[in-house]
């Protein structure tokens, strides 16, 4: 049996949609517990809404402080001692669970995980990394906001990291690795782009040397590196063109043609991934959008399960922690 800890109180419309997604997750997985930390009423009102029959599927984890968006990560963490994000990790750390949710405030998840778990030896900085659908399927962005002062070596720990990340759940043997920069040539970019292309030139993984905005989606790249800020803003502004094409489309459509919009969006819209991996911290660490609904909620918890089956955290710590920092 697996254990998952979720963040009962992180995110907008948490409260509201968690139950569903949950039920609906325990459901059909039959090899798996959900850790809710939350507050005791809150945990009760899910038991309400959840299966009589799948209540021994979910246990209580005391966090019944809630870290707001306004709040600064830092100083709300050490205010809130039991806070819903802090009691949920803390859960990976005593291994009560082998992986870890949530929608709230992303700094406060980046900084609880970094702080209780640690990182790999060998990794600098966690990053974020997201999977973004292309014309070849799925590829991998990474850093899309846990890392906003990045140095080189900052992302090409990056690169290694979403390399076994492509490797493991994406199945692909030897993942095309491009830095995201304003133009193709080695000379393009800041001081700071240039000092990291001779970073990943002087590695040893399959890197293919900067690629521009239009190749996150085209399917030439496997992986695509940068500093959290820029990943954040593609990251958000992809997400938000997907959602409004979806939209325009299906009011547009026919019967026959929403069937076939329907299997679209189910590829490219952002709630069929439902969160980011945090990776080079010491634990399994999902964090998504403080706005997700259930369907995102179902996806996520769906992606905590399959990169705690595959294997996907000791394989990161076998490759990464004979690296040099």
């Amino acid at each position: 049996m697996h254990n998952i800890a979720f963040d009962g109180l992180g995110g907008d419309c948490i409260k509201e949609n968690c139950p569903r997604a949950i039920q609906k997750f325990i459901s059909e997985i039959p090899d798996v517990k959900i850790g809710v930390a939350t507050s005791k009423e809150h945990f009760n009102v899910i038991l309400d809404e959840v299966d009589k029959k799948l209540h021994d599927r979910l246990f209580f984890l005391d966090g019944p402080e809630k870290i707001d968006f306004s709040e600064s990560p830092v100083a709300a963490l050490k205010k809130k001692i039991n806070s819903s994000v802090s009691v949920a990790v803390q859960a990976v750390k005593n291994g009560r669970c082998e992986g870890f949710l949530s929608f709230g405030h992303t700094g406060a998840a980046v900084v609880s995980a970094q702080l209780q778990l640690g990182l790999i030896p060998g990794v600098s900085k966690a990053g974020l990394a997201a999977l973004m659908p292309n014309q070849s399927g799925c590829g991998i962005l990474m850093d899309v906001g846990a890392n906003l002062n990045c140095k080189p070596i900052h992302l090409f720990h990056y690169g290694l990291m979403a390399d076994v990340y492509a490797r493991r759940i994406l199945k692909i043997e030897k993942p095309k690795i491009g830095l995201l920069n304003v133009g193709a040539e080695k000379s393009k970019g800041d001081t700071f782009l240039r000092e990291t292309y001779d970073c990943f030139e002087k590695g040893e993984l399959n890197f293919i040397g900067n690629v521009e905005g239009g190749q996150v989606f085209d399917g030439t790249i496997d992986v695509v590196i940068c500093n959290g800020i820029t990943g954040n803003m593609l990251l958000k502004a992809s997400e938000s063109l997907a959602q409004m094409l979806i939209k325009v489309f299906r009011e547009k459509m026919g019967a026959v043609e929403q069937e076939i919009m329907d299997k679209l969006a189910n590829t490219y819209d952002p709630d069929s991934v439902g969160a980011s991996r945090l990776l080079g911290v010491q634990g399994l660490v999902l964090i998504g959008h403080g706005n997700a609904g259930e369907q995102a909620i179902y996806s996520g918890l769906k992606s905590v399960y399959n990169e705690i089956v595959m294997g996907l955290q000791p394989a990161i710590y076998e490759r990464l922690a004979p690296q040099e920092k």
